[in-house]
């Protein structure tokens, strides 16, 4: 199975996200924190991953969450984002990576 790209940086930016680290410049930190006081929750931040970003693109009728109707596009890792240390994001493996509901990659 092939491997998707875009789980890895799905994955970067939800450390970031959660973390509040600013963009890499020439592929390193600065550092610096961002805004701590205006951190997002874990839920708020798989939902702007998920619902938000098919709302922007105007096609939260067809992806977005996962309910009958709708196309399977999900990623599964091997850490549980919702409660692992956010350094441990950037250390989990993508087990599966599902598009239009068929197994591209599987670990």
């Amino acid at each position: 199975m092939r491997r998707i790209g875009c789980a890895g940086r799905s994955r970067r930016s939800a450390h970031r996200i959660l973390c509040r680290l600013p963009p890499p410049r020439a592929g390193r930190y600065s550092g610096v924190r961002l805004g701590l006081d205006q951190t997002l929750s874990r839920a708020q931040a798989l939902a702007l991953f998920t619902r938000a970003a098919a709302y922007a693109v105007g096609r939260e009728a067809e992806v977005g969450t996962l309910e009958p109707g709708k196309r399977a596009d999900i990623s599964a890792f091997s850490a549980d984002f919702m409660t692992c240390a956010p350094a441990d994001i950037l250390k989990a493996q993508t087990v599966l990576t599902m598009i239009d509901g068929q197994a591209l990659h599987r670990l």
